[in-house]
């Protein structure tokens, strides 16, 4: 049952009058927590008392991963819960992806200039060599 969530458009704000099926996490209305309500209870077989330390688990929904962190809470006052947070993979690994395009992106500008560099500086070098060559030729 889902006690508390950061998805604002769930619709169990008010207990009055709903039933206990409403507060169900297969039930929710957004589709990420009721997917991954669905992963954890096929997971561990339906009893999620089987949790009783950190996990952290990953699985696949709208073709992207999801990463999801499970731990147990629990206090001397009866209070049994399970903290979940699930991450889409994308909303890191857009900020990564996106270094990566521009490291790559610098990469080949430095190779660029590299180049140039080396043309230039072999031509420096070489055009003193040629015209010694030359005055060679001219004195042989």
């Amino acid at each position: 049952m889902i006690v508390a969530t950061s998805v604002d458009n769930e619709n169990f704000y008010q207990y009055e009058g709903t039933s206990e099926d409403s507060f169900l996490v297969t039930n929710s209305d957004n589709l990420l927590n009721k997917k991954t309500g669905e992963f954890l209870v096929e997971e561990f077989d339906s009893d999620l008392s089987k949790i009783n330390k950190s996990q952290q688990l990953n699985f696949n929904f709208n073709r992207q991963k999801n990463f999801v962190q499970v731990v147990p809470f629990s206090d001397k006052y009866g209070l049994d819960l399970l903290i979940v947070v699930v991450v889409p993979e994308s909303d890191f690994m857009e900020r990564i992806n996106a270094n990566t395009r521009t490291t790559i992106i610098l990469c080949i500008i430095a190779l660029i200039i590299a180049v140039v560099i080396g043309i230039l500086t072999a031509r420096w070098v070489t055009k003193p060599i040629l015209q010694i060559n030359a005055a060679a030729k001219s004195l042989a």
